[in-house]
């Protein structure tokens, strides 16, 4: 990064946050993982609006694979749509294992960012830990700087508008209620 130069960040919806957690929940005991879905902006920043879970083939609780097959289909239907991955880390901190930089360094021409989650619980606070126990840290790896670990920033569910019911019956007129 040279001096001066804006730091690009994850922008997490509340969304993305709860279906990455309901996936780590429905599959406690190896890696659940995912793609995430939103826009990269001109300014190089990751907006994750959704994410997707993928079937782990390892079915392992300490390295995932995504099923090729159901990739290439997510690849044709969401395409560009598509910004980064995400698994969990089940019995341990979200932090890159050396598979996952591994990794990492050998698709580093991709723009995806690499979120990683887990429910582990070290002793004190932790810093990024939500009150449900989630922690999530985003990371890339640039090939002048190696391995780079990216800000994540939350934004909330928006308000449910308890006043849209669907549609009003054509005989119901709502500003005469009983």
């Amino acid at each position: 990064m040279v001096m001066g130069e804006a730091m690009t960040k994850v922008v997490l919806s509340e969304q993305a946050r709860q279906a990455i957690r309901a996936d780590m929940l429905q599959r406690p005991h190896i890696e659940a993982c995912g793609l995430l879905l939103g826009e990269i902006t001109p300014a190089g920043d990751w907006l994750a609006e959704a994410a997707l879970p993928l079937r782990n083939i390892n079915n392992s609780a300490v390295r995932f694979e995504f099923d090729s097959l159901e990739l290439l289909e997510c690849d044709l239907t969401y395409g560009e749509r598509i910004i980064g991955v995400y698994h969990s880390h089940p019995g341990g901190p979200p932090m890159p294992s050396r598979t996952d930089t591994g990794n990492m360094e050998r698709l580093q021409d991709s723009p995806w960012v690499w979120l990683i989650a887990s429910f582990y619980r070290q002793r004190g606070a932790a810093p990024g830990v939500a009150s449900d126990g989630l922690s999530i840290a985003a990371y890339r790896h640039d090939p002048q700087s190696g391995l780079q670990i990216i800000p994540i920033f939350l934004t909330p569910a928006p308000p449910q508008d308890h006043h849209d019911a669907g549609p009003a019956s054509p005989d119901h007129d709502p500003t005469k209620d009983p």
